[in-house]
């Protein structure tokens, strides 16, 4: 059933990771053990569901069982903590978006920087859109843009706090002289929930392919 319109759109990647600690990866005789695949954000989302098609494709590839467990909160920031204090050997893998690495440890004090991953491979980039629900009088940006300046303080929701998502919010905010409310979740299908329940009057979702990450060994 169709619940949204959209009516802009950009791009934003996902990458999969491995801790940057010090310490040597995994002997030769790698894997020899489960691995566990941090997911930054809540299940049901694009990246959980990529997440899940990756670990399996991997555990064909690598001969072990592959875990996924999401890890949603702070707009990424969570899991990547997580996994930053992980011991680099290999059995701790992170699927993250590329802004909650690069970008966000330049907007606020956290427990890592990019320096403490390694990057293994970028596995997907999104197309990211300002939707609104199907019932909704809005069909171009433009309407959107005139009901919003008369209309200040509407919410909005994303997959949290300073994400690619909030930050393109509030560039386009500024850019057009709106104000907006912004609404934080723990990812894009709590922001979905969100906004087909009404509790909030747009979204920002991605929709698109994920990176694949782990603490990097020296």
């Amino acid at each position: 059933m169709k619940f949204s319109q959209t009516l802009g759109r950009w791009t934003i990647g996902s990458m999969l990771a491995i801790s940057c600690l010090a310490g040597g990866m995994a002997s030769a005789k790698y894997p020899d053990k489960p691995i566990t695949m941090y997911v930054a954000f809540a299940a049901g989302g694009t990246t959980d569901v990529t997440a899940r098609a990756l670990a399996q494709g991997l555990e064909k590839i690598l001969g072990v069982p592959i875990a996924i467990e999401n890890k949603g909160g702070g707009g990424a920031t969570v899991a990547n903590g997580l996994l930053a204090s992980k011991k680099p050997d290999g059995y701790s893998l992170l699927v993250s978006s590329t802004g909650s690495i690069t970008v966000r440890p330049l907007l606020m004090k956290l427990a890592y920087n990019a320096q403490s991953f390694r990057v293994l491979s970028q596995y997907t980039f999104y197309i990211g859109g300002l939707v609104v629900n199907a019932d909704s009088p809005f069909k171009t940006v433009e309407q959107f843009i005139e009901y919003a300046k008369k209309n200040p303080g509407m919410t909005y929701a994303s997959s949290g706090p300073n994400t690619q998502q909030q930050v393109g919010v509030e560039a386009f905010a500024r850019c057009k002289g709106l104000s907006f409310k912004h609404v934080p979740t723990k990812g894009g299908s709590t922001a979905n929930t969100a906004l087909m329940g009404k509790h909030v009057g747009k979204g920002f979702e991605r929709q698109g392919l994920p990176w694949l990450m782990r603490p990097p060994a020296d």
